[in-house]
């Protein structure tokens, strides 16, 4: 095999945690006939799960995701000993003579059948309270992210954020574990499929029957008539990726799932008392986000349900919901609607506004090139 070039950017993702996040560091890339050794030193507080990503256009993307590794890569990455070795070989990936830049991104304490920061969620079926005519929702099972995605989550995968996109000289909290906001519908779903592809998973999400991003038509998230050509494989045998939540998975796990109060709702996710000591809203957060995860927990370990940023749904908006029995709803088609679900309320809405039951929609204009002060969103994965 030729020599490949190879441009080591030394680069270490520290996702925000509760507990010490992981710190990659001394990386230091080998090529030899065949190979290129990448050895690395990790400091952690459990185990980590230890990706690695390639750029071939000098760091604008890191859209490369070697599978033809072995080594300390993967889940459940050992914190001992701190120095690792990742062995890289670069015809299994099919890869060309090139410059390449590399970036180890480490996350913490992964479970491999149930991944870090996600709860798994036992479906059910419940009664959707606040409609008429009656409506009663049947939900699977599901892993959901307790808490909403963070700046670093977001920078990990998509490389670039900006806090003012506009300019208007001021910002709504920044810091690693700040949720993330001025995030399109278009945005989220994009994350979700860059993320499955970089954790090596199988996206959800087709644009027009693809699932790889890097191969969209230039445009796609800036023409809110491309919703259309966006669908979601909503089985486990053709997609294990991740996605965003239904409105009704929100909402079941919001209130609690079978967790939550034996009949009806708490008006806040996880109380019905003010929302002081489990929300983010304009009555304590001084008018803009705040770290995720340090109000208290709902009934089911899910965090900011309630305030904070509000959350988009994949659903069409609808109005009034459909009566019956219905499982695992989706909404209606994107011919059907011009509007998308966002839920929980946000840092500057008034407790009213981030109850349960409570629901907003922006149009197609909204969604697609235009981004919020308050909006970001939270994932989940279809669990067995």
């Amino acid at each position: 095999m030729k020599k490949i070039i190879l441009i080591l950017l030394l680069s270490a993702i520290c996702l925000y945690l509760m507990a010490a996040a992981p710190v990659v560091s001394n990386v230091v890339a080998t090529p030899s006939p065949g190979r290129i050794t990448i050895t690395y030193d990790l400091v952690a507080d459990g185990l980590c799960d230890v990706r690695l990503v390639v750029s071939g256009d000098n760091g604008l993307s890191y859209n490369i995701y070697p599978k033809s590794v072995t080594g300390d890569v993967g889940p459940s990455v050992s914190q001992l000993p701190v120095n690792k070795q990742i062995i890289w070989y670069p015809a299994g990936d099919n890869m060309s003579v090139g410059a390449y830049l590399v970036k180890i991104i480490a996350r913490d304490n992964p479970n491999p059948s149930e991944p870090l920061n996600f709860v798994f969620i036992e479906g059910a079926s419940f009664d959707v309270e606040f409609t008429a005519p009656a409506y009663r929702a049947g939900i699977s099972n599901i892993y959901v992210e307790k808490y909403e995605v963070s700046q670093s989550d977001y920078l990990a995968v998509m490389g670039s954020w900006n806090a003012d996109p506009y300019n208007y000289g001021w910002n709504n909290g920044i810091g690693a574990n700040y949720p993330v906001y001025y995030v399109t519908w278009f945005d989220a779903i994009e994350y979700c499929n860059r993320r499955s592809l970089q954790e090596g998973y199988t996206p959800c999400y087709n644009y027009n029957g693809i699932k790889d991003p890097d191969l969209w038509p230039s445009g796609w998230n800036s023409d809110p008539a491309n919703q259309v050509n966006i669908t979601c494989d909503w089985l486990a045998i053709n997609a294990n990726g991740y996605r965003l939540l239904t409105e009704m998975e929100w909402m079941f796990v919001a209130k609690g799932g079978m967790l939550g109060p034996d009949s009806g709702y708490n008006t806040y996710s996880g109380t019905s008392d003010p929302p002081f000591d489990y929300s983010w809203f304009s009555g304590n957060s001084s008018g803009r986000t705040r770290p995720i995860g340090v109000k208290l927990a709902n009934e089911l370990g899910m965090f900011d349900m309630s305030g904070n940023v509000c959350e988009w749904c994949w659903d069409v908006y609808q109005h009034p919901y459909p009566s019956g029995v219905h499982h695992n709803p989706v909404g209606p088609s994107p011919v059907e609607g011009s509007s998308r679900i966002y839920r929980g309320g946000a840092f500057h809405s008034d407790a009213s506004l981030v109850e349960v039951r409570q629901r907003g929609a922006k149009t197609i204009m909204d969604f697609a090139g235009f981004g919020y002060y308050d909006m970001g969103f939270r994932i989940g994965r279809i669990a067995p």
